[in-house]
């Protein structure tokens, strides 16, 4: 770009360029007040993808600027088309406050930054997601001895890495765990898995070095080394370290970590070529009824969590015959038990996504009803554990001992009192989706907040006293006093009665005029 149309843009456009050169692969949701706007081919086609009304914005050399917009407090429903649409989202943010960019001068444009990149990977929106199945990232390594792959639901925090050697052995992997999202070098052979080409996404191969292992490691999992995880060949490494990078990346740098890497072996579970799991219609049906498949036959889950389970469960049959009979000794306990089951059965309809609200609140995306559902789910457990001790107690109710895998199940839940008490004291109980709408902190919980919320609610009384003073004193009904970033608190009258408060200088001064509406 010449020197002489950078001087003719204006701030807000200069801005929205040097923020767009790093994001070309992805539509643009630049914040501006109430809204998140697209311009040039971002807004082009967005209007199309999302059936919206295509706007113009000033002028570019001497060029119309095309735009579009969605809403702020509902961005999530056009997010989410656009995601499915195969299509790579940067939400770009105000970073500050408007009172300090006017600090600065009176042309000052407010400090806007990417906070994230939504892709299909790397989602974590409840509303988005399916619940019932895993939303999986996959990064793929391809070395002299085959390939390295590591994937990951980023929601459990959790990756998982396993070794193939042949283009056939990759492909029924990836037909297997049928990602969302699949990151490869920029030279990798897309026809080694031409089925999923529209969901790889291309990176330097800088971003599959050696170098980037040891900091990777470190930034994203807190271990120097990863044999902390268990025995590790570097190709490996290199697959699960280009995983971490994108997923810092491109959730820009929150303080998020994994906790868990698994090295998957082939000799646990049972190999099925991708063409038998398909003619066997394990997941999806080849008849008209979609739902006759293996899976949905199978699947009387009451979670999400259960549902996802079930999923890796017939994803990935055992083969070791001690563990199969523990799973069957379990499953035969319950069938001869149906009032345990049915007990169980009501017990966890009481359970959350509890997996998925902690990812959020780990990314910084959670809300109070995150917090709630996490609270309301750990209220179960001890219930669960005492369904089966007071079985234990009275061998008499059921008609065969607790099986082992149920008893090492139990064994290992933790109760959470303190997490639950401290939960149960802070949060009321009904809370609001976001933490912006407020209300969801007992009174009483915390001295110097209900002395804030005392000040605020005395504030809200004031000005609604304001409000009331100017209707009478103007004689206009549908005078409001009203509050947003860009200008404060303002008064505002529908452009009919403007002329009333353009004329009283003393009292009002103007600040914008809308289409309807004026604010002073």
């Amino acid at each position: 770009m010449t020197k002489d149309k950078e001087n003719k843009m204006t701030p807000m456009m200069a801005q929205y360029f040097s923020i767009k050169e790093n994001y070309m692969d992805c539509l643009l949701f630049y914040r501006m007040g109430d809204f998140y706007e697209l311009f040039f081919d971002d807004a082009i086609t967005a209007a199309k993808e999302l059936d919206i009304v295509l706007t113009a914005r000033g002028k570019h050399n001497d060029n119309e600027i095309p735009m579009c917009g969605v809403p702020f407090h509902s961005y999530e429903n056009y997010l989410s088309r656009l995601i499915k649409k195969g299509y790579k989202v940067a939400i770009c943010e105000q970073t500050e406050d408007p009172k300090e960019a006017k600090k600065r001068g009176a042309s000052a444009i407010v400090n806007r930054d990417v906070i994230r990149v939504v892709t299909a990977g790397t989602l974590t929106e409840d509303n988005i997601l399916n619940s019932k199945s895993n939303n999986y990232l996959m990064s793929i390594y391809d070395n002299k001895d085959g390939f390295s792959v590591a994937y990951s639901d980023i929601s459990t925090l959790s990756v998982s890495v396993i070794s193939k050697f042949t283009n056939e052995s990759l492909y029924d992997l990836v037909h297997k765990i049928s990602p969302s999202e699949i990151i490869v070098k920029e030279d990798f052979d897309q026809e080694i898995i031409h089925d999923f080409s529209k969901i790889i996404t291309k990176l330097p191969k800088i971003r599959f070095s050696e170098d980037r292992i040891e900091a990777s490691l470190k930034n994203n999992l807190e271990v120097e080394v990863l044999e902390v995880y268990g025995n590790f060949k570097k190709p490996e490494e290199i697959a699960i370290s280009s995983l971490l990078d994108y997923v810092e990346a491109t959730q820009k740098g929150l303080n998020y970590k994994f906790n868990q890497v698994l090295k998957v072996s082939d000799s646990e579970f049972m190999e099925i070529p991708a063409a038998t799991r398909i003619s066997l219609e394990v997941f999806s049906s080849n008849s008209e009824d979609k739902k006759s498949s293996l899976k949905n036959v199978m699947d009387e889950t009451v979670t999400s969590l259960g549902a996802r389970a079930l999923n890796e469960v017939i994803l990935q049959p055992l083969i070791d015959k001690k563990k199969i009979d523990e799973r069957l000794d379990s499953v035969e306990f319950f069938i001869k038990n149906q009032n345990v089951l049915d007990n169980l059965r009501t017990t966890l309809k009481s359970c959350y996504d509890i997996e998925r609200a902690l990812s959020r609140l780990s990314f910084n995306r959670g809300g109070p009803r995150d917090m709630l559902m996490v609270l309301k789910t750990i209220l179960t457990i001890p219930k669960i554990k005492d369904l089966f001790s007071k079985l234990e107690s009275n061998n008499n109710i059921v008609e065969s001992e607790i099986p082992f895998l149920l008893k090492s199940l139990l064994n290992d839940f933790d109760d959470f009192n303190e997490l639950s008490l401290s939960l149960s004291s802070a949060l009321n109980e009904d809370v609001p989706l976001l933490a912006r709408d407020g209300g969801f902190v007992k009174k009483g919980y915390n001295e110097a907040f209900d002395e804030e919320c005392l000040k605020r609610d005395e504030g809200v009384k004031f000005i609604a006293k304001l409000q009331s003073k100017y209707q009478e004193m103007t004689g206009i009904n549908n005078f409001k006093i009203s509050h947003n970033n860009m200008l404060g608190y303002y008064c505002e009258v529908t452009s009919k009665f403007a002329d009333k408060l353009f004329n009283d200088k003393e009292t009002f001064i103007h600040r914008q005029t809308l289409a309807n509406n004026a604010r002073f």
